[in-house]
């Protein structure tokens, strides 16, 4: 996870796909999922409806333009460990 002040860089990879998403309040990113194996991509593109990127948490809600489903991701950071 990349953040800066406006903006958020989401990067997962395993080996069996990758993945770069780009989150930006109320901005349209286009977006790749790669599969590995099958040397596939599916290309979309996501909005991002809201973004809250506060000291211990990031609040996200986008949507992906093509199905028009809409998604929440939150992301929780403490300091215990």
């Amino acid at each position: 996870i990349i953040i800066d002040t406006n903006k958020i860089t989401l990067c997962r990879e395993s080996d069996e796909y990758s993945h770069v998403m780009f989150f930006e309040a109320t901005k349209k990113h286009t977006t790749e999922y790669f599969l590995k194996q099958s040397n596939y991509s599916l290309e979309f593109t996501i909005l991002t409806t809201k973004l809250i990127i506060k000291q211990n948490k990031i609040d996200i809600t986008y949507k992906i333009i093509e199905s028009e489903n809409i998604y929440n991701y939150v992301l929780e950071m403490s300091d215990n460990l």
